[in-house]
């Protein structure tokens, strides 16, 4: 829920001065949201996109799709596939604006720990 996060000025703040500490001593932080639009429209999110070398986005709505890609300013053809992406199947934006799409694989025993809905 990364969106509530970006919103609140405190724990916000403390979310990207986090991100940017664990960045530099080579390390991973995982921060998810349901609207990526937090992203280019707080502040937090501007600094966590700005300092954070790796990016995943698993399929997006059309109309969220279309408005990431503008803000973003993603290629065409990495644009066009946010709102195609097969079950499984993560877009990654690597170091130098690169690209690339990933499979990502949980077994089975470990899902049953993440699942929250029926």
């Amino acid at each position: 829920e990364g969106q509530r996060v970006m919103n609140q000025p405190i724990l916000g703040s403390s979310v990207a001065d986090l991100a940017s500490t664990i960045r530099k001593w080579n390390g991973i932080m995982l921060l998810a949201t349901n609207t990526p639009d937090a992203l280019w429209n707080t502040p937090v999110g501007k600094s966590l996109w700005s300092t954070t070398p790796l990016k995943a986005f698993l399929k997006l709505e059309e109309a969220q799709a279309k408005e990431a890609a503008l803000a973003l300013k993603m290629p065409v053809p990495v644009a066009a596939t946010l709102s195609q992406l097969p079950k499984w199947t993560v877009l990654m934006r690597l170091w130098n604006d690169e690209w690339t799409t990933v499979r990502a694989e949980v077994p089975p025993d470990e899902a049953a720990l993440y699942k929250t809905r029926g």
